[in-house]
């Protein structure tokens, strides 16, 4: 019992620095695609003294810097609201790490006592973002209501999309555990329903705020979005939550629509295609992110809506006519 309390405690910290890794792959396709330099995976040699071989881990430095800085608490805000929210969020990340599933870690799969993981991942996602909104309201800024305000247009269809999407692919394999979706994925889900995939990633688009829906945290218009209040320990709180989020949202697509990489014998050429196919995801958003625009809350509510709701029916759907019909 106490190997398996430790191996389940390195699991998650081994995932958690696996999110600063991809997350850096993130700002570092971003930098390249806008013209910038980014984050340098190896420092030149004269500059190896100052600061150090690599800078891959930049996101964590940040963070850890934010830990550093004092925090201020708005005099007009919730005070225990204002804390707390941060810290929940944090923990309903943390928790959906061992929910995942990851070829070779057969021990890890000892762990799922339960067979309905993907409810429990459904729910803590939406809960992050609940108490987000939670803690940006208690502030009692006007800048932050006008983030909440545009976060949670977008959030109503974007979790309509998400919902769509998770149970479409639920119905697909008849089964709410996402190693039972895995292991029966004979042909990668993506190719059954791309329709799902879609809806997928309209949610991932809107929920972590990227073009050309990044209205609700677009600096020009509102300052730093909901979280303008936050600073110092809470305002590392919510950008450590932001980065497990970001590799949990890339896993999870890996693992409903691509059989969690699982398309040879060996468990460890699995495990590296995971995390590749992982990258290649991250590096597709990053493309997203810079190709498009930033549309205005009202630009993007008359078709983002509408791009939602197609993609939704159609690929609830597609998973019915599989069920009923041909599989």
């Amino acid at each position: 019992m106490i190997i398996e309390i430790i191996f389940f405690i390195g699991l998650i910290i081994f995932n958690i620095f696996l999110s600063f890794m991809y997350f850096s792959l993130f700002r570092k396709i971003n930098a390249k695609l806008q013209g910038r330099k980014g984050l340098l995976f190896i420092v030149p040699k004269d500059l190896r003294k100052m600061i150090g071989f690599t800078k891959i881990m930049q996101q964590f430095y940040d963070i850890v810097k934010l830990f550093y800085k004092e925090t201020i608490i708005p005099k007009n805000s919730h005070r225990k609201i204002f804390i707390i929210s941060p810290i929940i969020s944090l923990f309903l990340s943390i928790i959906i790490i061992p929910f995942l599933y990851f070829p070779l870690i057969n021990t890890y799969q000892q762990f799922k006592f339960i067979s309905f993981d993907l409810i429990i991942i459904t729910y803590a996602i939406i809960l992050i973002h609940v108490f987000w909104n939670i803690g940006a309201y208690a502030s009692g800024s006007p800048w932050a209501y006008i983030g909440i305000e545009r976060s949670e247009k977008l959030n109503f269809f974007a979790q309509i999309s998400f919902i769509s999407s998770i149970f479409s692919i639920a119905i697909l394999a008849n089964s709410l555990s996402i190693k039972e979706i895995v292991l029966k994925q004979s042909i990668p889900y993506i190719l059954l329903n791309p329709f799902s995939a879609i809806a997928f990633i309209l949610f991932t688009l809107a929920n972590f705020h990227l073009k050309p829906f990044d209205m609700s945290e677009i600096e020009v218009e509102v300052v730093s979005g909901p979280f303008t209040e936050y600073s110092g320990k809470l305002l590392g709180l919510i950008e450590l939550t932001k980065t497990i989020l970001f590799y949990i949202n890339s896993i999870l697509f890996i693992n409903i629509f691509l059989k969690s990489g699982e398309f040879f014998s060996s468990s460890i050429i699995n495990l590296f295609l995971l995390l590749i196919l992982t990258g290649l995801f991250i590096v597709f958003l990053s493309i997203i992110n810079n190709i498009f625009p930033s549309y205005r809350i009202d630009q993007a509510l008359k078709f983002y809506p509408i791009l939602v709701i197609m993609f939704s029916i159609l690929s609830l759907i597609i998973s019915f006519i599989y069920r009923i019909g041909f599989w």
